[in-house]
């Protein structure tokens, strides 16, 4: 008899729609682009907090912003680019700028990029200092190294 109320809750929740997902909300990532900043910006704000939670509250300031395509913070500053000026870009060591990307467009740039390679001569096991043999894969790293 449980059961039977158990199942009938859930048919007339998936019946009736019940909570359905938002479809108003966009999936977006933040690209971060080391040591630039952008020259044109949109519209700046005060962010609190430490960097992290600073950089938080500017992506989500973004996000409310149709126009909006980068970001980045400066001096407890954030500083939202339009879509349209994300090409203008300044050297400035010491601060991170973050470029949005919409859901569409994830397979069309990779952050790893740069780190990836096909050189597998040079690569050195996590925590190895790169003058070993390479003895580390075949003893330990990965098993015993026997068949």
């Amino acid at each position: 008899m449980f059961l039977i109320f158990i199942f009938a809750l859930c048919l007339n929740r998936t019946t009736l729609g019940a909570d359905p997902p938002l479809q108003s909300e966009s999936v977006f990532r933040f690209d971060r682009i080391v040591d630039t900043v952008y020259s044109k910006v949109l519209q700046t704000g005060p962010v609190s907090g430490a960097l992290p939670r600073q950089e938080k509250e500017c992506f989500a300031s973004c996000r409310k912003f149709t126009t909006c395509g980068a970001v980045f913070v400066k001096d407890a500053t954030c500083h939202m680019i339009a879509e349209a000026d994300v090409g203008n870009v300044e050297p400035l060591v010491g601060v991170n700028s973050y470029r949005m990307i919409p859901q569409a467009l994830f397979h069309q740039t990779n952050v790893n990029q740069q780190t990836l390679s096909t050189d597998f001569t040079s690569w050195t096991p996590p925590g190895g200092d790169g003058s070993g043999s390479g003895s580390e894969m075949e003893t330990g790293f990965y098993g015993s190294g026997s068949g």
